[in-house]
């Protein structure tokens, strides 16, 4: 199977934690073969891959989030 240019926006129920969000948001991208899940979280716009290292992806939301930019959002 080819891989996907496909996308698709998720959300998160209120106390989920970035690492279970991103962990969630990449087995689905792999389940669905999909190029990227995007979420928003704690005011950081997050896309995810279906190869993205959880433990990168988790460091790079932590310095979206100390940012002072008005735009805050990553992908990994």
């Amino acid at each position: 199977m080819r891989d996907s240019n496909m996308e698709v926006s998720v959300g998160f129920l209120a106390g989920t934690s970035i690492e279970d969000a991103c962990t969630e948001a990449k087995e689905y991208a792999i389940r669905n073969n999909l190029a990227l899940v995007r979420f928003d979280f704690n005011g950081v716009k997050c896309s995810i891959s279906k190869r993205a290292d959880i433990e990168v992806v988790v460091e790079k939301w932590k310095k979206a989030m100390e940012s002072k930019a008005e735009r805050k959002f990553f992908v990994e």
